[in-house]
Formats: C-alpha cells, sequence, structure tokens
C-alpha cells in the first residue's frame, strides 16, 4: 500500500523514463479484474504481461547499457594509472603519494555510488515487479505452468543484475578502505611514489632513472629543479623524443593531480611547447575532475573532521587557474580541444557542469564565443549530448548547480534574442523536462530560476504528468502557486490528466491529501466533476484515504446514486479464516514500527553503522532485516531494506508455546555477491517481550505497545543502530470448544439493523431532549421499546475482573482522574448507591419478560423521579465533587448523573445477559484503554493484561448469551485481532474512528476507509463501523466497502438527522448506530 503513490520518492529522477511502468501495469490489471467481474469469467491477463514482458526488457537494457559506461569509466582512469582493470586491490597502496590517492579515493567513491544507484533502480523495479506477480496470484486460485515460468525467468536475470552490481560495490568498498587507510596514515613512511608516472616508467625504461628526481620536484611545486631536469644535456635527444613526449604528458598529469601552480605553468609554457607535446580534452577533463572531486571530498564530513588541513581548501581556485593558464596556452587551437568527446562522448563543459564549477564553464564559453567561427558555437556545446543522452545543461540542473544553470541560460538567452526561434523551441523542450527534475528534488531555488526561463509548463513527462501535476504531488503550495501565475500566459490546462489513471493536478493533491494546495488548484478553476479511468472523483479518494478537511472542500459531485466508481468495485468474498489459534499455541504479532501517527519512530535506524562508512547510506540497498523467535525454525520473516511500501497491515505472526518466555530476535544482514540477498549477518538484537511484566503486578501490562531493540555488531558487539516494532501476545481462549454454537447472526435478518448507542444514545451536554442514564438498564429498554433491534454497549473491567458497562477512561464519579480498571467493582458500585435514590429506579432486574418491563418502565413518570431538595443539594454535591476532573473539564458535564440526566445504577455485563430480554440484540463494544486517554488523564499507561481482559469478557458471553444475537466490536485493533484468533462464533466488527480521532491517538490502522477495510479483510472480520460522515461525504464509498464482502456500518452525530440516515440505508448500509432512537425509528417507519 502507498508503493505506487510514493514511488516518485525512490526513482532517479533523471531516470524516471526508464523504470517499470507500475502504475499503468496496475491498470491494466485491475481493468482486467473489473472486466472479468462484469462477464463473469476469469480475468484476462494477457496484455498486462505483453507490457510487463517489454517493460522488463527494456529496463533491462537500461541497465546493462549503464552497466557498461561505468566499466569504461574506470578502465579509462585505471589505464592512466596503471591500475590492472577492475582490481579489487592496490599493491602497496600505503606508499602511493597523498594527492593520487585523494583522487583515487574521490574516482571510487563516485564509481561506487554511481553502482548503488544502479543497484537502486535494479531494486525499485524488482519490488514493482514482485508486487505485480502478487496481486495477479492473488485473483486468481491457479496459475498457469507460463505464468511460473516467465515469473522464475524475470527475477533469475534481475537477481543476476543485483548480483553483478554487488561485485563491484564489494569491489570497490574494499578498495576504498585500503586508500582511506593509506590516505589517512600521516605515520606511514614519507618514502612515496606516483603510481602515474610509474606506469609509465613501467613502459618507457630510457627515462627511469629520472622518475624519482621528477616526481620529488613536482611534489614539492619546484618549477626551477623540474626545469634543471628536464633540460639537463644528453636527456633530451632524438631517440628519446617519443619517450620524452608520453612522460612529459604524464608529468603534466601528475602535477595537476598534485595542484603544483609552477610545475604546471612551466610544463605548459615552455617544457611541452619545446618538445612538441600537445594539451589535449583529456588533460582539461582531468584537471577539472580533480578540481570537482577534491572539492566535493572537502565537503564530506568524515573526511573534514578525521583529517583536517590535508584537503587544500582553495582547491577550486587552483583548478580555475591552472585551466585558465591552459586555455592561455592552446591559442586559436582552444575550440577544437573545447569541442573534443572522451570515450564516454563528453566534453569539458560536461565535467564543469557535473561538478559546478562555474568559473571553469564561464571560461569554456567564452573561449567558444571568441574563438569559434559559428555564432551558435557555446549554444550547440550547452545541448550536446554525451552517451547517456545527458547535456552539459541536465547535469547543472540534475545536480543542482544552480549558478551554472543560471549561466548557461543567461548564454543561451543572449543569443537566441536574435537568431533563436529554433533554439528557443530545442531550449523550451529540455527545461521543460528538467523542470520536472527539479520539482521533484524540491531544488527551491532551481525551481524559480526555470520557471523564469523558456520553460514550458504545459509540457508532459512519458507518463502525461505535467509541471502543475508534479507541483501538487510533492505538495509544495508555493510551487503550485508560481505555475498558476504563469498559467495565463503560458497556456497551462490546470486540468490536465495524466494519461496512466486520468488523475489531474486536484486529484493527486487529494490523494496526498494536501489541502493547501486543493485551495489553490480549486481557486484557479479546477473542475471537481472529473472521474479517473475507475470512474473515481477526486473527492472520493480524499475521503478514501482519511483525508476528511479534503473532502469537504471538495463539491459531493454530479450523482448521488451509488452506482460506478468505488461502487463498480468487483466484489471480494472474505474465505476462511487462517488465524484461528491452533491447540497448544500462542502467537506474537508484530507490526514493523510504530502504529501511532504522531509519534516519529524509524523503523530501522543503522545510523551509527553507516556514519563509519564513506559512502552514501542513502543510496544502499544491500541491507534486510529478518525477524524470528527461534522457537519455530520455519517461521522467519525477511524484508529487505529500505521498505519502500507502508507494513501496516502485513504483521508477522509467530506461533510460540511459552509466552512467559516470549522473544523477538532481530537480525540485520548485508548482500553479497557470494552468499546471495540475504548475504552475511552484520549485527543483532533481541527483545524479551515479557520483561516488564512483573513491574505492573500480576495479570497487568504495559500499553505501550512499541518496543526498540538496540543492535550491536557481530564482531565487536559496538552498537550500530536499532529496530522497532509493535507487538500483542495473543493466548489461546481456554474454553473455546465450549462456545456456544449459533447461527451468524446476520444470515436471517433483514437489513438494515437500527442500533441504539449506548442504549436510547449517549449523554451530551445539550437540553433539547429528555435524556436517560447511557449504558444503563433503563436507556437498554426503552431503546428496544422505540425500535432499537440492537441495543450498543461498552465493557471496561474492574481491577477485580468484573465487566462493568462503563464509557469513559475515568471513574470521575469518584473526584479524582482514576481509571476504571484501577477500581475494585465495590468501589465502582458504591458510587453508584451514592446517587442512587431509595427503591429501584426502574425494577427491571427481576427476569420478567420485554412486554411486562416496558409496562413497568412506562408506570414511572419522570416527573415522579424528581428529587427532593436533600436529593437536589446531594445531585449539586456530588456535580462539585467532579468539577477538577478530566473529563468534567473537557465536557462541563458527566454522563449518567443525577442533575443532568434521570439517572440509573451502573451494571455488570452479567447483569444484562441474565436480566435484559433475550429478544434484545447486544453489540458488545469492548473498551480497552488507550494510551492516549492515559496521557490526557496524567496517569501511568497499565492496564489489565490484553488476554485476561478479553478471555473474562468471552467468558461471561459463553456462560451467560445462549440465545442472544451477540456481536462484538471494537476501536482497538489489537482487541479485533485477538477476538479474531481466539473465537469464530461470534462476528467482530472493527471501529473506525476517521477524521475523528485526536491528534495524540492517530492510529494507523485507522486512519482511513482504505486501510480499516484492509485490516478487517486481514483478519477475516465480519465488517468495520465508520463514523457516519466519511460515508455522507461519499456514498459510493459504501458500497465499496459492501463490495469488499464486509458488514458496514457507521455512527456519530449526522446519523441523528434522518435524511442522513435514509441516504445510508438507501447506499445498502448494514447497521445504523444512532442517539435519537425514537426519532429515526419513526422516520424510517414512516
Amino acid at each position: 500500500m502507498k508503493f505506487g503513490q510514493d514511488l516518485h520518492l525512490y526513482q532517479v529522477p533523471e531516470w524516471e523514463p526508464h523504470y517499470l511502468k507500475y502504475r499503468n501495469l496496475k491498470k491494466l490489471f485491475k481493468m482486467a479484474i473489473l472486466k472479468g467481474s462484469q462477464l463473469s469469467t476469469e480475468p484476462d491477463f494477457s496484455e498486462l504481461y505483453a507490457c510487463l514482458t517489454c517493460d522488463i526488457t527494456a529496463l533491462g537494457k537500461f541497465h546493462d547499457d549503464r552497466y557498461e559506461v561505468l566499466r569504461r569509466k574506470e578502465a579509462h582512469f585505471c589505464t592512466n594509472y596503471g591500475i590492472p582493470l577492475h582490481a579489487s586491490v592496490i599493491s602497496d597502496v600505503a606508499k602511493v603519494d597523498h594527492y593520487e590517492l585523494e583522487e583515487l579515493l574521490g574516482v571510487f567513491l563516485e564509481l561506487r555510488e554511481d553502482f548503488a544507484k544502479l543497484q537502486q533502480f535494479g531494486r525499485v523495479n524488482q519490488e514493482a515487479t514482485s508486487r505485480i506477480y502478487s496481486k495477479v496470484e492473488k485473483s486468481k486460485k491457479s496459475m498457469s505452468q507460463s505464468h511460473h515460468h516467465g515469473k522464475s525467468q524475470r527475477f533469475k536475470s534481475q537477481i543476476s543484475r543485483e548480483t553483478q552490481c554487488l561485485k563491484e560495490i564489494e569491489r570497490l568498498d574494499k578498495l576504498i578502505k585500503d586508500i582511506s587507510l593509506a590516505y589517512f596514515d600521516t605515520q606511514s613512511s614519507s618514502v612515496r611514489r606516483s603510481l602515474r608516472l610509474m606506469s609509465i616508467c613501467g613502459r618507457l625504461c630510457s627515462i627511469i632513472d629520472c622518475t624519482n628526481a621528477a616526481y620529488n620536484s613536482i611534489r614539492d611545486d619546484q618549477a626551477s629543479a623540474l626545469t634543471e631536469l628536464l633540460e639537463q644535456k644528453g636527456f633530451i635527444s632524438v631517440a628519446l623524443l617519443p619517450d620524452l613526449r608520453l612522460f612529459l604528458y604524464s608529468l603534466l598529469n601528475f602535477s595537476i593531480t598534485c595542484q603544483s601552480r609552477r610545475c604546471t605553468a612551466i610544463l605548459v609554457r615552455r617544457l611541452l611547447p619545446k618538445n612538441g607535446v600537445i594539451i589535449d580534452h583529456n588533460c582539461l577533463n582531468h584537471l577539472i575532475s580533480i578540481t570537482g572531486r577534491s572539492a566535493v571530498l572537502a565537503n564530506r564530513i568524515e573526511l573534514r573532521n578525521d583529517c583536517p588541513g590535508i584537503i587544500n581548501s582553495g582547491i577550486v581556485e587552483t583548478g580555475t587557474e591552472l585551466f585558465d593558464l591552459m586555455l592561455d596556452h592552446l591559442g586559436p587551437n582552444r575550440k577544437d580541444v573545447l569541442h573534443e568527446e572522451d570515450a564516454l562522448r563528453r566534453r569539458p563543459l560536461h565535467y564543469g557542469a557535473q561538478y559546478g564549477l562555474i568559473a571553469i564553464c564561464q571560461s569554456i564559453l567564452d573561449s567558444l564565443q571568441k574563438c569559434d567561427q559559428d555564432p551558435f558555437a557555446a549554444q550547440k556545446a550547452i545541448f550536446s549530448a554525451d552517451s547517456e543522452g545527458q547535456t552539459p545543461l541536465h547535469y547543472a540542473v540534475i545536480r543542482g548547480h544552480v549558478a551554472v544553470t543560471h549561466l548557461f541560460l543567461d548564454v543561451i538567452n543572449e543569443l537566441s534574442q536574435t537568431n533563436g526561434e529554433a533554439i528557443n523551441r530545442s531550449l523550451r523542450t529540455v527545461l521543460s523536462s528538467l523542470l520536472l527534475n527539479a520539482l521533484r528534488s524540491q531544488n527551491d531555488d532551481m525551481v524559480r530560476l526555470l520557471l523564469s526561463s523558456h520553460t514550458d509548463v504545459d509540457h508532459r513527462s512519458s507518463s502525461g504528468e505535467s509541471a502543475l501535476y508534479v507541483a501538487a504531488e510533492v505538495g509544495r503550495e508555493d510551487y503550485v502557486e508560481m505555475l498558476l501565475k504563469i498559467a495565463p500566459s503560458r497556456n497551462t490546462c490546470v486540468d490536465a490528466s495524466e494519461t496512466e489513471y486520468g488523475w489531474t493536478p486536484l486529484f493527486i493533491a487529494c490523494v496526498k491529501g494536501y489541502l493547501a494546495v486543493v485551495e489553490l488548484l480549486l481557486q484557479a478553476g479546477a473542475d471537481e466533476t472529473i472521474v479517473d479511468y475507475l470512474g473515481w472523483t477526486a473527492r472520493e479518494h480524499a475521503a478514501f484515504r482519511g483525508h476528511l478537511p479534503v473532502a469537504k472542500r471538495l463539491a459531493i459531485g454530479r450523482n448521488m446514486e451509488c452506482v460506478g466508481g468505488p461502487a463498480n468495485t468487483p466484489f471480494k468474498v472474505i474465505g476462511d479464516s487462517k488465524n484461528q489459534i491452533q491447540p497448544g499455541y500462542s502467537y506474537i504479532i508484530v507490526n514493523l514500527g510504530v502504529m501511532q501517527k504522531g509519534q516519529q519512530a524509524t523503523i530501522v535506524d543503522l545510523g551509527p553503522y553507516f556514519s563509519k562508512q564513506n559512502h552514501d547510506f542513502r543510496m544502499d540497498n544491500r541491507f534486510s532485516i529478518e525477524v524470528s523467535t527461534q522457537e519455530e525454525s520455519d517461521s522467519t520473516h525477511f524484508v529487505q531494506l529500505p521498505i519502500l511500501a507502508s507494513m501496516v497491515n502485513e504483521p508477522f505472526v509467530f506461533p510460540i508455546k511459552n509466552p512467559a518466555a516470549a522473544r523477538i530476535i532481530i537480525n540485520i544482514f548485508c548482500a553479497t555477491s557470494t552468499h546471495g540477498l540475504k548475504g552475511t549477518l552484520i549485527g543483532s538484537g533481541v527483545a524479551l517481550l515479557q520483561e516488564n511484566g512483573s513491574c505492573f503486578g500480576a495479570r497487568r501490562e504495559s500499553l505501550v505497545r512499541e518496543h526498540t531493540v538496540p543492535i550491536l555488531e557481530r564482531e565487536t558487539l559496538n552498537f550500530i543502530g536499532t529496530v522497532t516494532f509493535t507487538f500483542v501476545i495473543a493466548k489461546p481462549f481456554l474454553h473455546l470448544n465450549n462456545l456456544p454454537s449459533i447461527s451468524y447472526p446476520f444470515e436471517k435478518m433483514s437489513f438494515p439493523q437500527l442500533v441504539g448507542h449506548r442504549g436510547l444514545g449517549a449523554n451530551i451536554a445539550a437540553r433539547q431532549h429528555l435524556q436517560f442514564g447511557e449504558n444503563t438498564v433503563e436507556s437498554f429498554l426503552l431503546a428496544a421499546k422505540l425500535g432499537a433491534s440492537f441495543v450498543e454497549f461498552d465493557v471496561q473491567m474492574t481491577r477485580d475482573l468484573v465487566p462493568v458497562i462503563y464509557h469513559d477512561f475515568s471513574f470521575s464519579e469518584s473526584g479524582t482522574d482514576i481509571p476504571i480498571h484501577d477500581l475494585s467493582f465495590e468501589q465502582f458500585m458504591h458510587a453508584s448507591r451514592t446517587q442512587t435514590p431509595r427503591g429501584d429506579p426502574v425494577s427491571v432486574l427481576g427476569g420478567a419478560d420485554l412486554p411486562t418491563a416496558l409496562f413497568e418502565a412506562d408506570r414511572r413518570s419522570p416527573r415522579s423521579q424528581s428529587l427532593t431538595r436533600d436529593r437536589e443539594r446531594g445531585a449539586r454535591e456530588f456535580q462539585d465533587r467532579m468539577k477538577f476532573t478530566v473529563d468534567f473539564v473537557r465536557k462541563g458535564f458527566k454522563q449518567n448523573t443525577r442533575g443532568d440526566f434521570i439517572q440509573d445504577s451502573f451494571a455488570t455485563l452479567e447483569e444484562l445477559l441474565l436480566e435484559l430480554p433475550k429478544s434484545i440484540s447486544f453489540n458488545v463494544e469492548i473498551k480497552y484503554p488507550r494510551v492516549r486517554e492515559a496521557v490526557n488523564a496524567d496517569v501511568a499507561p497499565v492496564s489489565i493484561e490484553l488476554n485476561t481482559f478479553i478471555d473474562t469478557i468471552l467468558d461471561k458471553i459463553r456462560r451467560f448469551g445462549h440465545g442472544r444475537t451477540i456481536i462484538i466490536s471494537s476501536f482497538t485493533p489489537e482487541v479485533c485481532m485477538l477476538l479474531a484468533m481466539k473465537q469464530q462464533t461470534y462476528p467482530v466488527l472493527f471501529i473506525s474512528n476517521i477524521g475523528k480521532r485526536p491528534m495524540t491517538d492517530m492510529e494507523e490502522r485507522t486512519a482511513s476507509l482504505q486501510v480499516a477495510v484492509r485490516f478487517a479483510k486481514r483478519w477475516n472480520l465480519a465488517g468495520v463501523v465508520f463514523e457516519s460522515e466519511t460515508l455522507l461525504l461519499c456514498l459510493r464509498l459504501l458500497t465499496y466497502v459492501k463490495r469488499s464482502g464486509l458488514i458496514c456500518g457507521s455512527y456519530g452525530v449526522l446519523n441523528n438527522i434522518p435524511e442522513n440516515v435514509k441516504l445510508q440505508l438507501d447506499a445498502g448500509l448494514d447497521l445504523i448506530i444512532v442517539d435519537r432512537v425514537g426519532l429515526i425509528s419513526k422516520a424510517l417507519n414512516g
């Protein structure tokens, strides 16, 4: 989930056209499913397979081409240094010159990052391919042999390419490590050598004797000594002239490497011309690369901190000075040299742009304008493409070099004003493509610069995405505003849709939940009625993903009928449950990360480990995490890092036999070319899940289910990172086999079912109608009399394990914020008795049938229950006792208290099951405490152990619930998960509070209708109950829930409006939970 939405975050921007077209493939999958559903046939995936094959072939070719480019790049460099091709070791590296070590380090780090980028390209495509295959396999009961064969072959080729990259990365890592050790070893011998010069000497025996002297002269920048050496009598002869020229050329390159100004100057001005040595583009490219790489190395924190002062801080100034010196020496030939291409078809301007060396780029462009007869020579150089199709302008923008980009644009604009219609067209095409990269990278200065130039904001990417679409996708309202300001003059269409899903900028802003962007687009006239390829509106996408403020901002739409779009979702039947606990086992359920959105926690944080590495860890895809218990050998879960999609509804379930010794083992692996994708173990950690159990007392546990495990390095036991996960342990319900055998409660019922919320309704501050105390027997009986087929009530538990009917977390009646689970049953009931007048308030607990009970309830006039003055005073004193409690301060009242409501005694679950007529069906909501409730009440987040809590309630239902229709529900995901595992008798409904959760209770599994439905399907729940606002905003989503194979219910204050209830019922709602039972029942029954 969210993989497709966030795919752009993991892509290399400049390679975007070459990735697997995941969204298009997903579209083809959905269309095949939809068509098969409409025709009642098996889906035909032939078009999907054809496109998948084409995409995989194309990305494979791109990968192979890029791999060969990098190999050629390394081969060209190694040849100059006499290093064997693709070596993993440099002999006697500790004796190599410091300046050459710096260049070697820069080159190999650059190569390593390039190979890591290529590996990441493969990883993202492999994930996308795997997800497409998984979708196809889940949609069919059996797959053809050709499917399995094609999948196997494609994954083999992808693994082969990944192994190829791993070999290169491992080899380069070894080189980098050895070079780094030698480079930072300031205590090593002062005797050094130049690999470049030694390489030449190996081929030119005639001049070997002077190599050391030349090396020392250049190393110390002693121009006079170098001149004396090279001009000594007898050194130069006609026979040695070819060797001498090669030697001098190598001396120049070594002098450039050392940044020796005086030696470089004497070589360029005197010694090379004197012996007929020509400076070519390779010398210029070498100088530019040395300058650029050294500047990059100087910015690496680890280098700057570990070895201050080694890298010359003035490297760029020195490099620019030497470059100008060499250009001046070239004279009229400079234009030819500047136009020459190397093995990668790159010119000096490519390298200048790549490293952001503005002064060097300026010199190149000035030289071309002065020396080349072609007036457009500078512009052509800026647009010249290398073997990868990248121009200097591309490199400047992609690498984020704003100043160089500005320079290029100024040069282009200068001449295009007079002769430039063709140039303008070419420029607009290039700039418009680059603008999309800048927008995705969110480089503010670059975006502003490109927008102020010749950019065509109507330009589309290969998938039809416009600049406005990308700006909306990254959620930058400032970008959107800038684009919309220039739209009238650039004929930008705010409703331009991309080609895969038919989404406009408004759609993607709604999908992402960017309200500010939505506001801007609507003000610009964005059409809210457009539908995508599946018939969904932007409003429905927002509501579907839980972005209710966004959904409410948009109009309802032209079609209120529950057809098309979400209502057209192919019907899915939930299969038999595979969650049931097996005899003799408990289960650990683990979710990676935290399940609360408000918490900032990285699932896997290997920052301490990566801080010791030289490379950019953000590009490292070699690592993976293994989660196990070591109790069952086949119960191990393996996840490759980084995790590219949400795993909220992809928990790991581990069977265990001894929950008291429950533990989770975390292993971190690094993939290698020899050990496969799993690789070698680099670190481990262990979490003892019950380690704090004894701290809280018997049958108690922490409400905080997140656990962060420190990871220790395998060899040294040094701390290298952390892994965070959320867990719950499911234990078997001992009386599982003794549960009553009942029919599924909805099979014989005619929908919809009217459910009385907490009986006759939740108590509220408003005095618009007579209110009976919520969650009381009197309220339940009256709700049934007024037409409710179900009554819903909240079950909590006292510390002595008595299930009681009560809603709030804190027992304010005590005058404190003490939680219900910290009270004894006697303490709980004592507060009830202090409010109850003498005699039974409504004597209906004697086992009477419903007519008799209701008759007794009707006999009692509300006026006859009015308080005496003493009791009125007592009620005021009771309320005065509560006025400083959290609930009372927040709401200004307390439910079911005399003086505000017609109060009745507190009840227990057992009493309700025994005494209320069996014709009243129950919706038992299990109110297990939540962390945010404890935080709000400023009490410890500790409660009754969850299994004990649930088992005690189940046992009461088992013993006393015979002959009654009962469903169980909860807002707490863990409660629903354990109910689904412990029993299959009573249907379980998950209650989602989409859009209504407090900021401190942003539970991931209730974050949206989309997530809630998937959670219910994952755990084979009977259905989901939503806050009605979501469904009323987009009624077709209600049908989506039902067609997903789930019962759909709703609750909330909007359900007290008859018109809202009728709309939902007409759309097919199954359960309607209301407060105004009489009003709604009357409206429904005419």
